[in-house]
């Protein structure tokens, strides 16, 4: 039996499991399948449900996607089951991380989930990885994800 991998995961990589279009899709739809199929456990900060609905949403509103496949894209993630943390507790000590590394508390309550849990934190957010990649080392490039195929025998 393969170990169960454990991440952080960001808007930034659940919004390309809907948005075939992005760059990273492909790695993005690896770590999902892996998920539906018990090959890892993805943890989140409850406020990816709202970032999520509206990056569905900017999409929909940008002709991205039709009116009816945004609905179903946001029911559809809403049903993944993946593991949402929050609290007051988390809140608070993701502003005082936001304050240190100088990033948007929202961003920061993904690192503080991360960090607090020692897990990996994977992110398609190019810019706060390629700011964040030498001060944090539990950060990951959803590109640098490989899927646990090959483990399988």
């Amino acid at each position: 039996m393969l170990a169960e991998q454990r991440f952080v995961v960001d808007a930034s990589v659940a919004t390309k499991w809907y948005l075939r279009d992005e760059e990273y899709m492909d790695k993005a739809a690896s770590l999902l399948l892996d998920f539906a199929q018990g090959k890892n456990y993805l943890l989140a900060p409850s406020f990816i449900q709202y970032e999520l609905a509206n990056a569905i949403n900017v999409a929909r509103r940008r002709g991205r996607l039709a009116d009816e496949v945004a609905r179903e894209s946001a029911e559809d993630f809403f049903s993944l089951g993946l593991h949402l943390a929050d609290g007051s507790d988390l809140i608070l000590s993701a502003f005082d991380f936001s304050s240190q590394l100088g990033i948007a508390l929202y961003d920061a309550l993904y690192l503080t989930l991360a960090e607090n849990l020692s897990l990996p934190f994977i992110t398609a957010d190019k810019e706060l990885y390629e700011y964040l990649k030498d001060k944090v080392p539990y950060m990951m490039w959803v590109g640098d994800y490989e899927d646990r195929e090959t483990d399988s025998s």
